[in-house]
C-alpha cells in the first residue's frame, strides 16, 4: 500500500496566507503521507464585517511561491457570494420567521450578508476544487482537512523535544478512521 494521502483545503479571505504559510506545510508535513494543497479565495480582502458593508477591500496579493505551491486554487471575486445569498437567505429567512425577503435591487443587504455566508460558500468551492482534481488525477484522499488562513499552529518550537511533535502529528493522522 502506498502513502495516505492528505487534502488540505485552505478557504476564505487569505487576509494572511502569505505569513501563515509556512506554519501551514510545516503542521501538514506528516511522515508517511503526501499532502495536496487547494484553495478558494476571495480575490479581495476585508478585517472586520463593516468591510463587507462598505464594499472596503483591498486587493491582496499572494505570493507566487505560495500559488505554485498550491495543487489546485480559484481565486473568484464576490459575485458567486451574492448570487447564493440572493437565492439562500430568503430560504433561511422563510424557515427561521416565516417571512419571504427578496434581495431583488437591494446590494446593500447582499454585502451586509457577506459576512455571514462568505466563509460557507468558500468552503464548498474549496470542496469542489478538490473533488475536481481528485476525479481528474484518479486519486483518493484519506484526510480531507479544512482550514482558513488565520489559524495559529501548535510549532516544533513549542515541544521539550522535538521528536515529540513528529509523533504527536503520526497519532493524530493514525487515528482517523476511514469508515
Amino acid at each position: 500500500m502506498g502513502m495516505k494521502k492528505i487534502a488540505v483545503l485552505i478557504h476564505g479571505q487569505p487576509r494572511f496566507l502569505n505569513y501563515t504559510w509556512k506554519f501551514i506545510k510545516e503542521e501538514y508535513t506528516v511522515p508517511n503521507y503526501e499532502t495536496y494543497y487547494f484553495g478558494h479565495l476571495w480575490e479581495k480582502v476585508g478585517f472586520v464585517p463593516d468591510d463587507c458593508r462598505n464594499t472596503n477591500y483591498i486587493q491582496h496579493n499572494i505570493d507566487k511561491e505560495i500559488l505554485n505551491n498550491l495543487n489546485d486554487v480559484s481565486i473568484t471575486n464576490y459575485n458567486i457570494l451574492d448570487t447564493t445569498t440572493k437565492e439562500f437567505h430568503p430560504k433561511i429567512s422563510r424557515y427561521l420567521h416565516n417571512k419571504i425577503k427578496s434581495f431583488e435591487n437591494r446590494l446593500d443587504v447582499v454585502k451586509k450578508l457577506r459576512y455571514r455566508y462568505g466563509q460557507h460558500v468558500s468552503k464548498q468551492l474549496c470542496y469542489d476544487v478538490c473533488c475536481n482534481f481528485e476525479k481528474n488525477n484518479n486519486i483518493t484522499f484519506d484526510i480531507i482537512v479544512v482550514i482558513k488562513t488565520d489559524f495559529v499552529y501548535k510549532r516544533k518550537n513549542c515541544y521539550k523535544k522535538p521528536e515529540n511533535y513528529e509523533l504527536e502529528k503520526i497519532e493524530l493522522y493514525n487515528d482517523v478512521s476511514s469508515n
